[in-house]
């Protein structure tokens, strides 16, 4: 996940690192089309030296990267959408 940055393009982060295994959500908000791709990197514990599958999420407003981070619960969708945008709508004010 190191290889994607803030404002990068779908299809960037689709060539640097793959197509996701789901798209777990597509919706329209009122700054525009919110997806969320999510990917399964196996990641290997070094307490148990076992392999683990831990969703990681990439969301995307307007096709550009917003956030990404562990894959959520989407029980708490609205509320979970609603600080995400406002994230968002602080570090555009901030530039």
């Amino acid at each position: 996940m190191s290889l994607i940055n803030l404002g990068m393009s779908k299809e960037t982060v689709v060539k640097r690192i793959g197509k996701p295994n789901m798209v777990v959500m597509a919706q329209v908000t009122e700054d525009g089309p919110l997806e969320v791709y999510e990917y399964l990197p196996v990641n290997r514990n070094s307490y148990t030296d076992s392999f683990e599958n831990r969703p990681v999420w990439v969301y995307f407003l307007n096709g550009e990267v917003i956030e990404w981070g562990p894959g959520e619960d989407w029980q708490i969708d609205n509320a979970f959408t609603k600080r995400m945008l406002e994230r968002y709508h602080n570090r555009k004010r901030q530039r």
